[in-house]
């Protein structure tokens, strides 16, 4: 597996970065390999897995099936590095779909061969456990950030008018009153209004005495 590891240069959140030569010799002395061309689908969302896999060449795009059929790319993962190990760990089904974004070569380890390296060699749990804590920090950032793009954009399709290039808004709720309509916190519309004034929009306050350009109630 040396030339395997010499491969393996200092990609952020690689997998390989974190193990020695030694744990990658365990890890991938039974695993299978594969190959996959482009756009194939490595496991759809929810389907049952006992497989988790490691990139040695090319990428994997890692999307997530929302409830409206909309597609969101939730990472794009490059070689050395893993994906599939949730399914591996707690028996419950793929929580994401995989599809390789390019030609494809994989190293597949089973959840019996994972397990029982785990078992033999904790340290190597150790090190996955940081891996995946990093990975679920920036899924979250992610997340965040598309909820928000969704609000702004809500916000917009209430309150904007876009005729004649118009970019005033006008409002008489409190951010309470309108985070509670847009099912957000009232943090987010702060945020949001404090972003649209930055870019130039006017934001009106009807319900308020005095100056019609006065900041909302919060």
């Amino acid at each position: 597996m040396k030339n395997l590891q010499q491969k393996a240069g200092p990609f952020n959140g690689s997998f390989f970065h974190e193990l020695t030569p030694s744990d990658i010799d365990a890890l991938l002395f039974k695993s299978a390999r594969i190959k996959l061309a482009k756009n194939t689908v490595v496991f759809e969302q929810d389907e049952p897995g006992d497989t988790m896999y490691l990139i040695e060449s090319g990428q994997v795009s890692l999307e997530l099936i929302t409830r409206e059929g909309k597609i969101l790319t939730l990472a794009v993962l490059g070689k050395n590095e893993f994906f599939g190990e949730m399914a591996v760990m707690d028996n419950a089904g793929r929580s994401c779909r995989a599809v390789a974004a390019t030609d494809l070569q994989l190293a597949a380890i089973t959840r019996e061969d994972f397990r029982a390296l785990l078992l033999q060699k904790p340290e190597i749990a150790l090190k996955i456990i940081a891996i995946l804590c990093r990975r679920l920090r920036l899924t979250d950032n992610r997340l965040e950030d598309m909820a928000y793009g969704r609000v702004r954009e809500r916000f917009l399709n209430m309150f904007a008018d876009p005729r004649n290039g118009d970019r005033t808004i006008k409002i008489t709720k409190t951010h309470q009153q309108l985070a509670a309509d847009l099912g957000t916190t009232r943090e987010t519309i702060t945020r949001v209004i404090k972003e649209l004034r930055t870019e130039g929009w006017i934001i009106l306050n009807k319900g308020r005495k005095g100056n019609s350009n006065s900041r909302l109630q919060s």
